[in-house]
């Protein structure tokens, strides 16, 4: 694997900051299982040059609800 740089925010805002900051140079981690054999096989056109993982900002994201009519499922949720 290439290298990159790993970010483990504390609040959403923060992961949001770190994704401007990258400007589409990055990519959001919720698990790793699939994005880790992505980048270690090189199957991207472009690699990262961060990875901001989401993880540590649980468990805000680990939700499921049904708000006006919707189903939302937090991208932390396990399945």
């Amino acid at each position: 694997m290439r290298k990159f740089k790993h970010y483990n925010p504390k609040s959403i805002d923060e992961a949001v900051e770190k994704l401007q900051e990258f400007d589409g140079k990055s990519f959001v981690n919720a698990g790793g299982t699939d994005l880790l054999g992505t980048l270690r096989f090189e199957l991207l056109e472009e690699y990262p040059e961060a990875i901001i993982n989401l993880k540590s900002i649980a468990p805000s994201l680990a939700y499921i609800k049904e708000e006006g009519g919707m189903l939302k499922i937090g991208a932390l949720t396990t399945l």
